[in-house]
């Protein structure tokens, strides 16, 4: 695929109107910082890597929720999540046991995410242990067949 096919667009918190949220279980929001969105089609499929950029402003360790409405017919084949320096890419397991890996994490300190499916469009992903001031990031790509106009 050439560089040309690629694109990567910021936009400022202004413009805050993709639907992501990054909130605490107390219902505090993470302000959504920055997107960068990188696209390459092939042969009739989208593929779009999403990059969301929020921040912890408060003074204390916390867990959040991240959740991403998709078009229906969308597919995430891949995630992954940064908090500071640290990148994390997630893998698929069975529901059970990524929710018995997540909580063990939680309880030895270690930061942690868990990703599930709630319905075909929306997804949410849980992130424990976050520290102070850090940035978060929230990686997802998502694959999308295209529609063509007759």
């Amino acid at each position: 695929m050439s560089p040309d096919s690629q694109r990567t667009a910021a936009v400022s918190d202004r413009f805050n109107s993709t639907g992501a949220r990054l909130v605490t279980a107390d219902g505090r929001d993470l302000s959504l910082r920055r997107i960068d969105v990188r696209g390459q089609v092939q042969g009739g499929l989208a593929r779009i890597t999403l990059e969301q950029r929020f921040q912890n402003p408060y003074p204390d360790p916390l867990q959040v929720t991240y959740q991403m409405p998709l078009p229906p017919e969308a597919a995430v084949s891949g995630y992954a999540f940064r908090i500071g320096e640290r990148r994390i890419v997630g893998e698929v397991d069975r529901v059970e046991a990524a929710r018995e890996r997540f909580e063990e994490a939680l309880l030895e300190g270690r930061t942690a995410g868990l990703l599930e499916q709630h319905r075909s469009s929306l997804f949410t992903q849980e992130l424990g242990n976050i520290p102070p001031g850090v940035e978060v990031v929230a990686e997802l790509i998502i694959d999308q067949r295209l529609r063509w106009l007759e």
